[in-house]
Protein backbone atom coordinates (compact mmCIF):
# COMPACT_ATOMS: atom_id res chain seq x y z
CA UNK A 1 0.00 0.00 0.00
CA UNK A 2 2.78 2.43 0.95
CA UNK A 3 4.61 1.55 -2.26
CA UNK A 4 1.57 2.77 -4.23
CA UNK A 5 1.93 6.25 -2.72
CA UNK A 6 5.75 6.31 -2.91
CA UNK A 7 7.24 9.30 -4.73
CA UNK A 8 8.49 8.40 -8.22
CA UNK A 9 12.11 8.84 -9.26
CA UNK A 10 13.25 11.68 -11.48
CA UNK A 11 13.64 9.18 -14.33
CA UNK A 12 10.02 8.08 -13.94
CA UNK A 13 8.82 11.69 -13.71
CA UNK A 14 10.70 12.51 -16.91
CA UNK A 15 9.15 9.52 -18.66
CA UNK A 16 5.68 10.54 -17.49
CA UNK A 17 6.19 14.11 -18.74
CA UNK A 18 7.30 12.77 -22.12
CA UNK A 19 4.35 10.38 -22.30
CA UNK A 20 1.77 13.03 -21.42
CA UNK A 21 3.45 15.51 -23.73
CA UNK A 22 3.38 13.08 -26.64
CA UNK A 23 -0.21 12.08 -25.89
CA UNK A 24 -1.48 15.65 -25.69
CA UNK A 25 0.43 16.61 -28.83
CA UNK A 26 -1.12 13.68 -30.70
CA UNK A 27 -4.59 14.63 -29.49
CA UNK A 28 -4.11 18.26 -30.55
CA UNK A 29 -2.91 17.21 -34.02
CA UNK A 30 -5.82 14.79 -34.50
CA UNK A 31 -8.28 17.44 -33.37
CA UNK A 32 -6.74 20.11 -35.60
CA UNK A 33 -7.01 18.00 -38.76
CA UNK A 34 -10.44 16.67 -37.81
CA UNK A 35 -9.66 13.00 -37.17
CA UNK A 36 -11.95 11.01 -34.85
CA UNK A 37 -11.38 10.23 -31.16
CA UNK A 38 -8.38 12.55 -30.81
CA UNK A 39 -7.85 11.99 -27.08
CA UNK A 40 -7.74 8.23 -27.57
CA UNK A 41 -6.44 7.54 -31.06
CA UNK A 42 -4.34 10.70 -31.32
CA UNK A 43 -2.56 10.21 -28.02
CA UNK A 44 -2.18 6.49 -28.67
CA UNK A 45 -0.69 7.07 -32.11
CA UNK A 46 1.74 9.69 -30.84
CA UNK A 47 2.90 7.51 -27.95
CA UNK A 48 3.28 4.56 -30.31
CA UNK A 49 5.49 6.61 -32.63
CA UNK A 50 7.49 7.91 -29.66
CA UNK A 51 7.99 4.35 -28.43
CA UNK A 52 9.11 3.15 -31.85
CA UNK A 53 11.81 5.84 -31.96
CA UNK A 54 12.85 4.71 -28.46
CA UNK A 55 11.84 7.74 -26.45
CA UNK A 56 11.97 6.81 -22.72
CA UNK A 57 8.24 7.06 -22.05
CA UNK A 58 6.77 5.84 -18.77
CA UNK A 59 3.17 4.68 -18.43
CA UNK A 60 1.04 6.33 -15.71
CA UNK A 61 0.38 2.94 -14.12
CA UNK A 62 -1.03 4.31 -10.84
CA UNK A 63 -3.62 6.33 -12.73
CA UNK A 64 -4.76 3.44 -14.91
CA UNK A 65 -7.10 1.65 -12.41
CA UNK A 66 -9.32 4.66 -11.61
CA UNK A 67 -9.41 5.62 -15.29
CA UNK A 68 -10.54 2.11 -16.20
CA UNK A 69 -13.29 2.49 -13.62
CA UNK A 70 -14.28 5.74 -15.36
CA UNK A 71 -14.56 3.89 -18.70
CA UNK A 72 -16.73 1.27 -16.98
CA UNK A 73 -19.03 3.98 -15.63
CA UNK A 74 -19.28 5.51 -19.10
CA UNK A 75 -20.23 2.16 -20.64
CA UNK A 76 -22.86 1.55 -17.94
CA UNK A 77 -24.37 5.03 -18.29
CA UNK A 78 -25.45 4.22 -21.86
CA UNK A 79 -28.31 2.17 -20.37
CA UNK A 80 -31.63 3.83 -19.57
CA UNK A 81 -35.25 2.86 -18.85
CA UNK A 82 -36.05 3.70 -22.47
CA UNK A 83 -33.51 1.20 -23.74
CA UNK A 84 -34.84 -1.47 -21.37
CA UNK A 85 -38.38 -0.87 -22.65
CA UNK A 86 -37.21 -1.20 -26.24
CA UNK A 87 -35.37 -4.50 -25.79
CA UNK A 88 -38.11 -6.47 -27.65
CA UNK A 89 -37.44 -4.29 -30.71
CA UNK A 90 -33.79 -5.34 -30.66
CA UNK A 91 -34.37 -9.09 -30.41
CA UNK A 92 -34.01 -9.75 -34.15
CA UNK A 93 -30.76 -7.82 -34.36
CA UNK A 94 -29.48 -9.43 -31.16
CA UNK A 95 -30.32 -12.88 -32.54
CA UNK A 96 -27.92 -12.25 -35.44
CA UNK A 97 -25.38 -10.37 -33.33
CA UNK A 98 -24.54 -13.23 -30.97
CA UNK A 99 -23.61 -15.85 -33.62
CA UNK A 100 -21.88 -13.19 -35.70
CA UNK A 101 -19.68 -12.20 -32.75
CA UNK A 102 -18.87 -15.83 -31.95
CA UNK A 103 -18.05 -16.75 -35.56
CA UNK A 104 -16.04 -13.63 -36.40
CA UNK A 105 -14.18 -13.84 -33.08
CA UNK A 106 -13.35 -17.53 -33.55
CA UNK A 107 -12.14 -17.02 -37.12
CA UNK A 108 -10.09 -13.97 -36.14
CA UNK A 109 -8.55 -15.75 -33.16
CA UNK A 110 -7.62 -18.77 -35.28
CA UNK A 111 -6.05 -16.50 -37.90
CA UNK A 112 -3.97 -14.56 -35.35
CA UNK A 113 -2.81 -17.74 -33.61
CA UNK A 114 -1.76 -19.39 -36.87
CA UNK A 115 -0.34 -16.49 -38.85
CA UNK A 116 0.82 -13.93 -36.29
CA UNK A 117 1.75 -16.41 -33.52
CA UNK A 118 -0.01 -14.35 -30.83
CA UNK A 119 -0.47 -15.94 -27.43
CA UNK A 120 -4.02 -17.07 -26.61
CA UNK A 121 -5.15 -14.02 -24.52
CA UNK A 122 -3.78 -11.60 -27.12
CA UNK A 123 -5.38 -13.46 -30.02
CA UNK A 124 -8.73 -13.72 -28.21
CA UNK A 125 -9.07 -10.05 -27.25
CA UNK A 126 -7.59 -8.84 -30.55
CA UNK A 127 -10.20 -10.86 -32.46
CA UNK A 128 -13.21 -9.76 -30.43
CA UNK A 129 -15.21 -6.95 -32.11
CA UNK A 130 -15.50 -4.89 -28.93
CA UNK A 131 -14.54 -1.40 -27.87
CA UNK A 132 -10.91 -0.47 -28.42
CA UNK A 133 -10.25 0.71 -24.87
CA UNK A 134 -12.25 -2.16 -23.33
CA UNK A 135 -10.55 -4.94 -25.32
CA UNK A 136 -7.08 -3.53 -24.71
CA UNK A 137 -7.74 -3.11 -20.98
CA UNK A 138 -9.32 -6.55 -20.53
CA UNK A 139 -6.62 -8.17 -22.67
CA UNK A 140 -3.90 -6.68 -20.51
CA UNK A 141 -5.62 -7.95 -17.35
CA UNK A 142 -5.60 -11.50 -18.73
CA UNK A 143 -1.96 -11.48 -19.84
CA UNK A 144 -2.28 -10.26 -23.41
CA UNK A 145 0.36 -8.18 -25.17
CA UNK A 146 -0.89 -4.61 -24.85
CA UNK A 147 1.07 -3.26 -27.82
CA UNK A 148 -0.20 -5.97 -30.16
CA UNK A 149 -3.77 -5.38 -28.96
CA UNK A 150 -3.39 -1.64 -29.49
CA UNK A 151 -2.07 -2.15 -33.03
CA UNK A 152 -4.85 -4.57 -34.04
CA UNK A 153 -7.74 -2.60 -32.56
CA UNK A 154 -6.37 0.79 -33.63
CA UNK A 155 -6.16 -0.51 -37.20
CA UNK A 156 -9.70 -1.91 -36.96
CA UNK A 157 -11.12 1.29 -35.49
CA UNK A 158 -9.32 3.47 -38.04
CA UNK A 159 -10.69 1.42 -40.94
CA UNK A 160 -14.22 1.43 -39.50
CA UNK A 161 -14.22 5.06 -38.44
CA UNK A 162 -12.96 6.29 -41.77
CA UNK A 163 -14.96 3.90 -43.97
CA UNK A 164 -18.35 3.65 -42.25
CA UNK A 165 -19.41 7.32 -42.45
CA UNK A 166 -18.91 7.27 -46.22
CA UNK A 167 -20.73 3.94 -46.55
CA UNK A 168 -23.67 5.11 -44.42
CA UNK A 169 -23.90 8.45 -46.22
CA UNK A 170 -23.80 6.66 -49.58
CA UNK A 171 -26.39 3.99 -48.68
CA UNK A 172 -28.73 5.97 -46.42
CA UNK A 173 -28.16 9.45 -47.90
CA UNK A 174 -27.70 11.06 -44.47
CA UNK A 175 -25.31 13.69 -43.22
CA UNK A 176 -22.88 12.44 -40.55
CA UNK A 177 -20.86 15.61 -40.24
CA UNK A 178 -21.76 16.26 -36.59
CA UNK A 179 -19.51 15.41 -33.66
CA UNK A 180 -20.57 13.00 -30.92
CA UNK A 181 -19.92 13.77 -27.26
CA UNK A 182 -19.60 10.77 -24.96
CA UNK A 183 -20.08 12.71 -21.73
CA UNK A 184 -22.18 15.41 -20.18
CA UNK A 185 -21.64 19.10 -19.56
CA UNK A 186 -19.38 19.87 -16.61
CA UNK A 187 -21.56 22.86 -15.71
CA UNK A 188 -24.59 20.61 -15.27
CA UNK A 189 -22.75 17.92 -13.32
CA UNK A 190 -24.07 18.28 -9.76
CA UNK A 191 -22.60 17.03 -6.50
CA UNK A 192 -25.48 14.52 -6.31
CA UNK A 193 -24.55 13.15 -9.73
CA UNK A 194 -20.91 12.95 -8.67
CA UNK A 195 -21.83 11.12 -5.44
CA UNK A 196 -24.01 8.56 -7.27
CA UNK A 197 -21.42 7.75 -9.92
CA UNK A 198 -18.59 7.71 -7.38
CA UNK A 199 -20.60 5.23 -5.30
CA UNK A 200 -21.17 3.10 -8.43
CA UNK A 201 -17.44 3.09 -9.11
CA UNK A 202 -16.29 2.29 -5.57
CA UNK A 203 -19.05 -0.16 -4.60
CA UNK A 204 -19.10 -1.85 -8.01
CA UNK A 205 -15.34 -2.27 -7.97
CA UNK A 206 -15.39 -3.65 -4.39
CA UNK A 207 -18.26 -6.08 -5.02
CA UNK A 208 -16.66 -7.37 -8.23
CA UNK A 209 -13.41 -7.95 -6.34
CA UNK A 210 -15.23 -9.85 -3.60
CA UNK A 211 -17.08 -11.97 -6.15
CA UNK A 212 -13.80 -12.54 -8.01
CA UNK A 213 -15.26 -11.33 -11.28
CA UNK A 214 -13.01 -10.99 -14.31
CA UNK A 215 -11.78 -7.44 -14.88
CA UNK A 216 -13.35 -6.07 -11.67
CA UNK A 217 -11.92 -2.58 -12.17
CA UNK A 218 -14.10 -2.06 -15.23
CA UNK A 219 -16.84 -4.68 -14.93
CA UNK A 220 -17.96 -3.74 -11.40
CA UNK A 221 -18.46 -0.01 -12.05
CA UNK A 222 -20.01 -0.78 -15.44
CA UNK A 223 -22.66 -3.12 -13.96
CA UNK A 224 -23.40 -0.77 -11.05
CA UNK A 225 -23.76 2.19 -13.42
CA UNK A 226 -25.95 0.18 -15.79
CA UNK A 227 -28.25 -0.80 -12.90
CA UNK A 228 -28.81 2.70 -11.54
CA UNK A 229 -29.33 4.12 -15.04
CA UNK A 230 -31.64 1.28 -16.15
CA UNK A 231 -33.76 1.69 -13.02
CA UNK A 232 -34.05 5.41 -13.65
CA UNK A 233 -32.33 6.34 -10.39
CA UNK A 234 -30.16 8.79 -12.31
CA UNK A 235 -29.49 9.94 -15.85
CA UNK A 236 -26.16 11.50 -14.92
CA UNK A 237 -23.24 11.25 -17.31
CA UNK A 238 -19.64 11.89 -16.44
CA UNK A 239 -18.27 15.21 -17.74
CA UNK A 240 -16.77 15.00 -21.19
CA UNK A 241 -13.51 16.44 -19.82
CA UNK A 242 -13.06 13.49 -17.45
CA UNK A 243 -13.77 11.01 -20.24
CA UNK A 244 -11.14 12.67 -22.43
CA UNK A 245 -8.65 12.46 -19.58
CA UNK A 246 -9.39 8.76 -19.12
CA UNK A 247 -8.90 8.19 -22.86
CA UNK A 248 -5.59 10.06 -22.75
CA UNK A 249 -4.29 7.99 -19.83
Amino acid sequence: MFRYFALPSFQVIGGLVLAFGAGIAGAVVFRFIGLPLPWLLGSMSACLVATLVRMPLHRPEKLEPPMRAVLGLVAGSSFSPDIVDRIPEFLTSLAFLVPYTAISGAVGMWYLLKTSKYNIPTAFFAAMPGGLADMCAFGKLYGGDERQLVLVHTTRVFVLVFAMPFIVEWIEDVDLGGRVSFGGDLKNFSLQDAAILLACGVVGWWVALKLKKAGPIMVGPMIASALVHSLGLTDARLPDELIKLSQLI
